[in-house]
């Protein structure tokens, strides 16, 4: 599981940013429980070059969520 809280988004809107900016899919945490928001889960049973072009693509994604992330209330 990936800790996504920097963010300030929910896992649901982060793992659809990265499925339509990067092209890469992720599961939401709270697809295995409630206790699973603020966290992806991420697959790592695919050859090292796939994984080298999936993190890649999401370098820049990431980078501009935590740049625009909202400010705490």
């Amino acid at each position: 599981m990936v800790d996504i809280r920097a963010t300030r988004r929910r896992g649901a809107e982060v793992a659809g940013t990265f499925l339509r900016e990067a092209r890469v899919f992720i599961w939401p945490g709270t697809a295995f429980g409630s206790c699973g928001e603020g966290y992806l889960r991420v697959g790592l049973i695919k050859p090292l070059e796939t994984l080298q072009e999936m993190i890649r693509r999401l370098e820049p994604v990431v980078a501009g969520l935590l740049a625009s992330a909202p400010s705490p209330a």
